[in-house]
């Protein structure tokens, strides 16, 4: 039995490698009739104050303002995703793939998808893997779309 989806959710850093998974998953979406999310997570910014008292404090956006720069940005993709029922979304948070599997479980997604970036050795040590934390954090299935 072919398993079905309703909700998916489309992780993007707004790289091209991300952004190509949607092939990936057209025929998903439309066999499904799913509704698509594309979901950006923006980087929390830390907010103490570093360095000395000699330097002038730097006025920092807030998440919401980043927030709502990046729906803006996702909103210009539209063209990407022609014939599709998709919305765009976007959260913050200081580590990409929990906040990712926060936001599938807080929207009830049946899918998450995510591109790796094909970092391997000393850089996919030093970096981290967002898609394999991913598919280590959620219950959700995932389907992980190698960059080609």
């Amino acid at each position: 039995m072919e398993p079905t989806f309703g909700h998916i959710v489309l992780a993007t850093d707004f790289s091209e490698e991300s952004l190509a998974a949607f092939g990936a998953v057209r025929e998903l979406v439309d066999r499904n009739a799913a509704r698509l999310t594309v979901l950006h997570v923006v980087p929390a910014l830390d907010k103490h104050p570093v360095g000395t008292p000699f330097v002038s404090p730097v006025d920092l956006p807030t998440d919401a303002e980043q927030i709502d720069e990046a729906r803006a940005d996702l909103r210009e993709l539209r063209h990407r995703f022609p014939g599709v029922r998709v919305s765009f979304d976007a959260c913050a948070g200081n580590d990409t793939a929990e906040a990712i599997c926060r936001y599938t479980e807080e929207q009830g997604a049946d899918l998450i998808v995510v591109t790796t970036h094909g970092r391997r050795g000393l850089r996919r040590l030093v970096l981290g893997s967002v898609a394999e934390e991913v598919l280590r954090s959620t219950p959700v299935p995932v389907l992980v779309v190698p960059a080609s």
